[in-house]
């Protein structure tokens, strides 16, 4: 599962380069290389896997991609060249880190792109201590600075602050290496995980897709439709498990799943925010073990409903005595009025419409 992938983080090198906004004539202005690495304060260390795993982590939105462009000059080529180096001195990953910042160079090809930090990090993660290289772009903002003195408080204006809290200014990338291997690291085993607000909405925007797939090299994975499927199913089975729900209640949290995985708008679910919403806090631990057993991915997944057919068109109800309803799910929540007889514990079903036929 994707949060088990960092755990046990160590950071080993840190560097960090900037990137300018194109000048008024749309040419490409120099970036600012770092000629060494940071130093590694335990603060700095500690910080820094904090900012990395939480945005990578359960509760975030990030996605497990898959690696598309393995050319000569792809991000992907410049990180496994840096993994072959036999000593892998720091002098090899800040070439590294150099090639992949002027990528990002050509890729940002108008002035919407403002001035950024591209942070490079490299360390092991898991408990087999498994290779990662981390891309951070990072985006300023402005902020105040609070100064105390005797009597008042005041406010120093800062112009670039960068790597704050504010997530939108941040966008993130992780290869993890797999394999004990450093000769031989096909794209298939190097895991990649992607983190950016802008995917929340639409993953079609442009301001996404520069930075995942021009710039990273990735896409999203051959097996969605799979996993959308998976999360479906089994979410679905999980709500009708639920000993502290009644019946009602079970059908009414099946109608927010629908509601939560038709959404037009919506092109990346997640499992952890639809605990959030929806479940308490003992039913969500649950309902996350429950899906890390069924290995189905508790990060967000990209939505592909291609294989789910029947399944979100049609609501089908089963009583214990053998009837059965099937009701189409566009017309679920308008024209079924579902209810718990208080007394004899029953489920009573009122149907709005006349009736046609039998069939």
């Amino acid at each position: 599962m994707a949060q088990d992938a960092f755990r046990n983080m160590v950071i080993k090198r840190v560097i960090v380069h900037q990137v300018f906004r194109r000048d008024t004539d749309n040419k490409v202005r120099n970036p600012f290389f770092s000629s060494e690495c940071v130093t590694l304060s335990d603060g700095f260390n500690t910080k820094m896997k904090e900012r990395i795993i939480k945005l990578l982590g359960q509760e975030s939105h990030s996605i497990r991609m898959e690696i598309e462009d393995n050319g000569e000059e792809s991000t992907y080529s410049h990180i496994v060249k840096y993994w072959k180096c036999k000593n892998r001195e720091e002098n090899k990953f800040i070439e590294a880190s150099k090639e992949i910042t002027n990528n990002l160079v050509k890729i940002q090809d108008s002035r919407r792109y403002p001035d950024s930090l591209l942070l490079c990090v490299e360390g092991t993660v898991r408990k087999d201590n498994r290779d990662f290289f981390c891309i951070i772009k990072a985006e300023s903002q402005d902020g105040f600075l609070i100064t105390q003195e005797a009597e008042k408080i005041g406010l120093d204006y800062i112009a670039n602050l960068f790597m704050t809290k504010n997530e939108k200014f941040q966008k993130l990338g992780m290869f993890i290496k797999t394999v004990d291997s450093n000769d031989n690291i096909p794209k298939n085993v190097v895991e990649t995980y992607l983190f950016d607000s802008n995917t929340d909405d639409s993953i079609s925007k442009a301001k996404a897709r520069y930075f995942y797939y021009d710039f990273l090299g990735l896409n999203f994975r051959n097996d969605s439709k799979k996993q959308t499927s998976a999360f479906f199913l089994e979410t679905k089975n999980f709500i009708n498990s639920i000993k502290e729900l009644n019946d009602v209640e079970k059908i009414e949290l099946t109608t927010e799943l629908l509601d939560y995985i038709n959404d037009p708008n919506r092109m990346i679910i997640n499992a952890g925010e639809f605990a959030q919403k929806y479940f308490s806090a003992t039913i969500k631990d649950n309902y996350v073990r429950f899906l890390e057993k069924k290995q189905i991915e508790t990060n967000s997944i990209h939505k592909d409903v291609k294989m789910l057919g029947n399944a979100l068109k049609y609501r089908k109800l089963c009583f214990g005595n053998l009837v059965k309803l099937q009701i189409p799910t566009d017309l679920f929540s308008e024209d079924v009025d579902i209810k718990r007889d208080a007394k004899s514990g029953e489920t009573l079903i009122t149907i709005k419409g006349m009736m046609l036929n039998e069939r």
